[in-house]
């Protein structure tokens, strides 16, 4: 399918390819960005004519084009994430936003951008900016994305909700943080529960997970300023799972219907898509045997959470596990948080000062825009931080 963004209008959908997957949704060429990429090219002859008429510094004043907020070009060189724009060594430094992954599950909306209006997105993207973060991660909903048979996005008396509607709104915000100068995390985090409004992480991927991934790949293919998130919980939150008995299952799937990660890498790569792969440990936690089981690929990506009382939250596997994996290959925690009551900082604290020292790159938990929750950053969408809020914003300055 064409990727749609609402900051530019509707496009018309082109035909689907003869070998799309019979549940993935249709596909076509990125007609989108190659108009995009004729307007780059007009931008570009006009700059070379004020280059040679006026001098750089005031062709780039003339055309209002502002390096500062051009978005990362996340790059994986050996066991150093880059940025391709100027090959210099890039920690992200950033948030997870999380809006996406269950309200269209649930019934009442996209995303907590649905009643923010037309400039919801921009707004948002600006004021996630203004913290002096590069990098957002999306959780994104499979069901959502794909319209599968468990009836997501869902629909309610005054809205009918589709999967074009919510890849539509995941495009718009996508191309709203990149003018604001942000990299992009896009991040498989939950299902649809089967006969429920609600949002479910289960432990394992499926084949629809392979299709989601074709699909999202080829939209983004052409995209140089977002990373991909194969699987954000392998082996559930809770599961009783270890490298020893499902490091096989984690990286090869099992069974019939199960994929594993190197079948979701295998999603991303057969559309085209080049960018950085990140890839969880076990329960997004575990990196213990990661290097020994991760499938080759030279864009790979580890990513964990140090959630407190997890299995990676002290000194010792930073120090040890985490340590030893980013002397070969980029590191990035996810969701370093406060915990769901917001009170449990001292991890935080902790962690935010190792990965300062060792270039791993922090990404906080929770954005929730709309939520009073105490483990959100915020508490609306005006941006009022919470007291974990508060902290990790000044955390994400020290780190920097």
């Amino acid at each position: 399918m064409t990727r749609t963004s609402l900051l530019d209008g509707p496009e018309a959908e082109p035909a689907e390819p003869a070998d799309a997957p019979d549940d993935a949704p249709a596909r076509g060429p990125h007609a989108r960005w190659y108009a995009v990429g004729a307007a780059l090219l007009v931008v570009a002859l006009v700059a070379g004519v004020l280059v040679v008429w006026r001098g750089a510094d005031d062709a780039a004043g003339v055309l209002g084009l502002d390096q500062d907020v051009a978005p990362p070009r996340p790059q994986v060189v050996g066991r150093t994430l880059v940025d391709a724009r100027t090959g210099s060594p890039w920690v992200p430094q950033g948030v997870t936003w999380t809006g996406f992954a269950s309200a269209c599950a649930e019934g009442w909306g996209y995303s907590p951008l649905d009643p923010l209006g037309d400039d919801g997105p921009r707004d948002q993207a600006a004021l996630l900016a203004s913290w002096g973060i590069d990098t957002v991660r999306l959780t994104l909903n499979l069901d959502c994305w794909s319209a599968t048979y468990r009836g997501a996005p869902a629909s309610d008396a005054f809205h009918a909700r589709t999967a074009e509607g919510y890849r539509a709104a995941v495009a718009t915000f996508v191309d709203a943080l990149h003018e604001a100068g942000l990299a992009v995390v896009l991040a498989l985090d939950t299902r649809a529960a089967g006969g429920a409004t609600t949002a479910v992480r289960e432990a394992w991927p499926d084949s629809s997970a392979y299709a989601f991934w074709q699909n999202l790949a080829e939209d983004f293919a052409d995209d140089p300023s977002v990373m991909f998130e194969l699987w954000a919980h392998p082996g559930g939150e809770d599961g009783d799972v270890s490298w020893a008995e499902d490091g096989g299952r984690w990286r090869d799937g099992t069974g019939a219907t199960g994929v594993g990660m190197s079948d979701l890498l295998g999603a991303v790569r057969s559309r085209g898509a080049t960018q950085p792969v990140l890839l969880p440990g076990l329960r997004g936690e575990d990196l213990g045997s990661w290097l020994g089981v991760a499938p080759a690929d030279d864009q790979l990506v580890a990513t964990f959470s140090p959630t407190p009382g997890g299995a990676c939250d002290d000194a010792a596997c930073w120090r040890g596990t985490v340590a030893a994996l980013a002397e070969v290959v980029p590191v990035l925690a996810t969701e370093v948080s406060a915990g769901e009551d917001g009170a449990e900082v001292r991890t935080a604290r902790a962690f935010t000062a190792f990965a300062r020292d060792r270039g791993v790159g922090v990404l906080l938990g929770w954005w929730r825009a709309g939520t009073a929750d105490a483990g959100s950053l915020v508490t609306d969408v005006d941006g009022t931080p919470t007291a974990w809020g508060r902290l990790g914003r000044d955390l994400l300055a020290t780190a920097s």
